[in-house]
């Protein structure tokens, strides 16, 4: 009488990863600007007086307009009440679209006295078309592996036990910096002279795909196979 197929349930797990470094290819730095007066609303941009210095640098250095937004206002007053002797701090976000013009707009704030830069963040481009084929790929990858090694082992395929997925992109990096450290305009200007010199200002992030797959496999045609050598 033929022995009894054994009968386990084993699988075969299988992972399979993309992974790229991407450049970055804007930038936002936002800007704090000590104002003698206070100007409320987009106004601020053309009638603050500090505010507007800072603006018409911008502009000369390849800044377009639209990418200059007022974030925020904060008034100093030392009565607490808003009189013509109030002075404000205004917020400026910069939107860099172009890294080409980053070392001459740092430039441009650190020519500025009543300016500080707050912090610069990265900005890259869309991946959600590419972290679609990634996926895509590393199923089809995973599927393949996975039939191959069950042909290689002797054993069929019988039902997918486990699927997952990870897509790692680092968060957005900020290099943030202290607006009243002393020095601080000073070294914005070094790293300014440092980009004219020749040396790139940029960033870059590794993003990545992974996928596991995990397939039940049925080895009784193996154990069979095993007992009838």
């Amino acid at each position: 009488m033929p022995p009894k197929p054994i009968v386990r349930e084993t699988t075969i797990s299988i992972t399979a990863t993309r992974h790229q470094e991407f450049a970055a290819d804007k930038a936002d730095l936002q800007v704090t600007i000590k104002g003698s007066s206070v100007v409320t609303g987009n106004a601020a941009l053309k009638k603050a007086k500090e505010v507007n210095e800072m603006v018409t640098a911008l502009l000369a250095v390849g800044v377009k307009e639209d990418e200059l937004s007022l974030r925020g206002i904060q008034v100093h007053s030392s009565s607490g009440v808003l009189t013509r002797t109030s002075s404000a701090s205004y917020t400026l976000r910069i939107r860099c679209s172009r890294l080409e013009l980053l070392g001459e707009i740092l430039g441009a704030i650190s020519a500025q006295k009543n300016a500080s830069l707050d912090h610069l963040t990265w900005r890259y481009p869309d991946l959600t078309t590419l972290q679609k084929e990634w996926l895509d790929s590393c199923i089809a990858e995973a599927k393949e592996r996975a039939a191959h090694i069950a042909g290689a082992l002797g054993v069929k395929l019988l039902a997918l036990h486990s699927f997952s997925e990870v897509w790692k992109d680092p968060e957005e990096v900020a290099v943030r910096t202290q607006a009243a450290q002393p020095g601080h305009l000073h070294a914005v200007a070094e790293l300014t002279r440092q980009i004219d010199l020749g040396f790139n200002l940029s960033h870059s992030k590794v993003v990545e795909q992974r996928v596991d797959l995990t397939y039940v496999v049925d080895r009784r045609e193996l154990v069979v196979e095993h007992l009838h050598q």
